[in-house]
């Protein structure tokens, strides 16, 4: 089981469906898609760039980095509005 925290968007759509589930109700969810990984592989200097509930993945990144005690230098510039979020 896996709980999750929803916020509500201004665009709703993806949020709203969230809110309306209930307790242990199952959904199917898919992805990542894409490129945005980190691998043990991965070397050199990163920089991760952020906005509100989007740094979820680079929380988890740099969790992932530390756990390898990899050697990585990183910048995160991160931006959260706090009168929307």
């Amino acid at each position: 089981m896996i709980n999750l925290t929803i916020m509500r968007a201004q665009d709703p759509t993806v949020s709203d469906f969230m809110v309306r589930k209930q307790a242990e109700e199952k959904i199917l969810i898919k992805g990542p898609y894409g490129k945005f990984v980190l691998t043990r592989e991965t070397t050199g200097n990163l920089l991760f760039i952020a906005v509100g509930i989007a740094i979820n993945p680079f929380i988890a990144m740099l969790e992932y980095i530390r756990a390898l005690n990899k050697q990585n230098q990183i910048k995160l510039l991160y931006y959260w509005n706090h009168q929307q979020e």
